[in-house]
């Protein structure tokens, strides 16, 4: 739970830093992958109630990996990362 908490927390930092090599990259993401805003809205969840942080992700269908792998999915392009950072000021 702990390290959700500082994943969520390092995402926006990171996001400012991204190429575009990583923007190309991230395109070819899966055409299933999680939007910003919907990451952004379970991040929220999990940092208001950690505790119940696997609940939240097992709802939204994720397990805490496959939630940490589409926030880093995310941070690696610059477009995303600033909606996910815009959603996620916007949920709390």
């Amino acid at each position: 739970m702990r390290t959700l908490a500082i994943l969520l927390i390092l995402a926006i930092p990171v996001a400012v830093g991204c190429s575009d090599d990583a923007a190309t990259e991230s395109a070819q993401a899966s055409a299933d992958a999680y939007t910003p805003e919907q990451l952004a809205e379970i991040g929220s969840a999990v940092e208001a109630d950690p505790a119940s942080a696997e609940s939240i992700l097992a709802d939204a269908g994720l397990t805490p990996e496959e939630f940490e792998q589409e926030v880093r999915r995310v941070t690696e392009d610059p477009d995303l990362s600033r909606r996910y950072a815009s959603a996620y000021h916007a949920a709390k």
